[in-house]
């Protein structure tokens, strides 16, 4: 039996789309055993992938990785092959005193030397997608075929939990009878957002249209501003009063899910559900590399013209209240 393990112990998108890397080893080498090393708390996530076989969670003393906590947890397990996809030197140091013999880096790193094979991209030229460059980590062990954007759809939500979002739904007064649009506001500062005027706009429109019931999301750290912008319309408000796992379930009975570059959005295109995001022109944090990857996946972006687009630049010429929330309306009407 062929033994993978597949390393990402950042944050919830990083993660997710990094999932379809199990979906392609299992289809190249069918029973094969896939496991995976994430943050304990993107493990909700991990476990609701068919493809993964096996979480580990790193352990973590703050932001410090302790290299040998973590080879003892690794005793007794054997792996064919380690894709590093989170570029840390900890990690090439725990693999490679741990005794593995085929572990798959970065190879631009000072530390790369310590991956016997090592994968030459520069992600932050930002030529392809961030699964792009994920499934390229492959090339270690096979050359992948080509693959269409369903490679994405790599989440599962089984009956109870989806039952569980449900009563969740219910309880705070969504009506199950009509189509549940979820808006996600918050980014937690990873990208420039959709102004919560606008945002606004579309939670006012949308929860005075019959067809539509509207959730409002967030952390508990968001609460205040869930609150401005569900004030004065029809939509209900969840902000950290449920765990991750509890919000997947939410997810899955969702028709479409609205965001800016945040982990919810590519939670819901993993589960194949419609999604429609707001992404700035500045390239590192550009819809190219962070965009939805799936058919029922949409973009809107800053209307001005701009080259070599900066963050500051961004800020300071409020580029994304250019986005016209009118066309994002009529395209939810016709999805």
């Amino acid at each position: 039996m062929n033994k993978f393990l597949i390393v990402r112990t950042d944050r919830i998108g990083d993660v997710v789309l990094t999932l379809p890397m199990a979906k392609l080893l299992k289809e190249k080498y069918p029973g094969s055993k896939v496991s995976f090393m994430c943050a304990p708390y993107t493990a909700p996530v991990v476990r609701a992938c068919p493809f993964v076989d096996e979480i580990i969670e790193v352990i973590a003393e703050g932001k410090k990785i302790p290299v040998f906590r973590n080879i003892e947890q690794l005793k007794g397990k054997s792996f064919d092959n380690i894709f590093v996809v989170s570029p840390r030197l900890e990690f090439a140091l725990i693999f490679l005193l741990a005794g593995y013999s085929k572990i798959t880096g970065n190879g631009y790193r000072l530390y790369s030397v310590l991956f016997t094979n090592r994968i030459y991209e520069h992600r932050s030229k930002v030529e392809k997608h961030e699964l792009d460059y994920n499934l390229n980590m492959l090339y270690s062990e096979f050359q992948p075929v080509e693959y269409k954007k369903n490679i994405a759809v790599c989440l599962s939500v089984n009956e109870k939990l989806k039952t569980r979002g449900a009563e969740i739904l219910q309880e705070s007064g969504i009506d199950s009878e009509r189509e549940l649009i979820i808006l996600h506001p918050g980014s937690g500062g990873s990208s420039v957002d959709l102004p919560p005027a606008k945002m606004k706009e579309l939670a006012k429109n949308l929860s005075e249209d019959s067809r539509y019931s509207v959730l409002i999301t967030g952390t508990s750290s968001e609460a205040q501003l869930c609150s401005k912008i569900a004030e004065g319309t029809e939509a209900k408000i969840l902000n950290g009063e449920h765990s991750l796992e509890e919000f997947l379930g939410i997810i899955s009975n969702s028709r479409i899910l609205i965001a800016n570059s945040t982990g919810p959005i590519h939670i819901a295109a993993a589960m194949d559900k419609y999604t429609i995001g707001f992404y700035p022109k500045i390239k590192v944090t550009s819809a190219k590399r962070w965009g939805p990857y799936s058919d029922k996946g949409f973009v809107f972006e800053p209307e001005l013209k701009c080259e070599n687009c900066t963050r500051e630049q961004c800020e300071r010429l409020n580029c994304m209240n250019t986005i016209d929330t009118e066309k994002v309306l009529n395209l939810i009407k016709k999805l």
